[in-house]
């Protein structure tokens, strides 16, 4: 098999017009037919069509799956009696790494599980499947190969992502300035998200030679700051530490030096940070695995630093002055011109804030308090009556 994908991608585009072959050997754009790449790729065909058992996925090299034709052998293998049965061997090992919440595969179905950790067309199951292979390689060091592991990562957290944004991407990126380990951007366009996360590619060569486990608790920290911008953007979270983040978000992003300078304070940094330590213990936990000395201490004081901090320092500090977050981002929003735009962005800030000659002020806590409570009712009402109309379609439908 490897000498046949060898072969196909030595062929390339199109001689005619530079365009992409299909799955018949055939240009998309010019319709000029490749023979030597058609014969190739019926001989793919022709051992899919002997091969009709769930353990030929285990002779099958994944190079196969990573050619531009991968769309097109998918929906033929789905067309194969070969689907059905994977489709079953998926259900099963879905269930026993579930039940038994361990490390329990042996290397055949560890193999074919890395491979459904790409290929499933279950979410759930790509999911759970793409975390057991991650925390099998750290428990036995380099069980897979580095190129199946690294795209196990990509696929899984781009899987955990589409919950929160509609195009996601996982970047491993070698050019990421050294002090950074990751970072993460949400980007609003209309109504469509974009969710991206770029990983240092050292943290990735760590983390798959298991000298720690600390690189997978950085990328977790950065999928955590994706769910935190849905919430506050999308779902207009509205509470105490959902106006603490959206104000260090906002003085971060444009104040300079204002980040570096209270990054031990920045809400934000301390809820992704316990978060995804804590998820990350319990995991490893979960799946009876073992974590290095080094790593459960350098974890346990992340987690004990981020409960310290999380919201509980009131103070921030710019230009070399002390302000409470609350009075610097009054000033802040009384003296820039993109008050709108932030306004537009966070909606929530329109109900903490009067708008009294040409001046945003303030309400009180007390009042803010009172907003909140009748804010959280109006959602929880938004929520059911969404909950009744879909109950009241499906029946419908179901009816029909």
């Amino acid at each position: 098999m490897k000498d046949l994908v060898d072969k196909i991608k030595s062929i390339g585009n199109c001689h005619n017009c530079g365009g992409h072959y299909t799955f018949n050997g055939t240009c998309f754009y010019c319709k000029h037919k490749n023979e030597e790449l058609s014969n190739l790729l019926l001989k793919i065909k022709e051992i899919i069509e002997k091969n009709k058992n769930v353990n030929f996925i285990n002779d099958i090299d994944n190079q196969l799956f990573r050619l531009k034709y991968y769309e097109e052998i998918n929906e033929y293998l789905k067309s194969k009696e070969y689907y059905k049965l994977l489709k079953d061997k998926e259900i099963e090992l879905y269930k026993k790494i579930v039940e038994s919440s361990s490390i329990c595969l042996n290397d055949e179905e560890s193999k074919l599980v890395q491979f459904l950790s790409v290929n499933s067309m279950n979410p759930q199951c790509k999911k759970t499947f793409g975390i057991y292979v991650i925390l099998s390689n750290y428990a036995q060091k380099n069980k897979y190969s580095k190129s199946d592991f690294i795209e196990t990562i990509k696929s899984t957290f781009t899987e955990m992502m589409k919950q929160y944004a509609y195009i996601t991407k996982f970047n491993i990126n070698s050019n990421i300035n050294d002090n950074i380990l990751g970072n993460e951007s949400f980007i609003k366009k209309g109504k469509m998200n974009i969710g991206i996360i770029n990983i240092k590619s050292e943290e990735i060569d760590t983390l798959y030679n298991s000298e720690s486990i600390l690189p997978l608790q950085t990328i977790f920290h950065e999928y955590y700051h994706l769910v935190q911008e849905s919430l506050l953007k999308e779902a207009n979270l509205f509470n105490r530490d959902a106006l603490c983040q959206i104000e260090d978000f906002v003085l971060s992003a444009y104040l300079d030096g204002y980040y570096h300078s209270n990054y031990i304070a920045i809400s934000f940094e301390n809820d992704a940070e316990l978060a995804s330590a804590k998820d990350l213990m319990n995991l490893l936990k979960s799946f009876k695995i073992n974590i290095k000395e080094k790593d459960l201490k350098e974890m346990q004081n992340i987690i004990k630093n981020s409960e310290v901090f999380q919201n509980k320092i009131p103070y921030r500090i710019y230009n070399n002055k002390i302000y409470t977050l609350d009075n610097l981002f009054d000033n802040y929003i009384n003296t820039t011109d993109k008050a709108d735009k932030i306004f537009e962005i966070y909606p929530q800030l329109k109900y903490i804030y009067e708008f009294v000659a040409g001046k945003y002020y303030r309400k009180s806590q007390e009042r803010i308090n009172e907003i909140e409570k009748i804010y959280t009712k109006m959602n929880m009402i938004e929520e059911q009556a969404e909950q009744y109309m879909n109950e009241i379609q499906r029946t419908s439908r179901s009816s029909s």
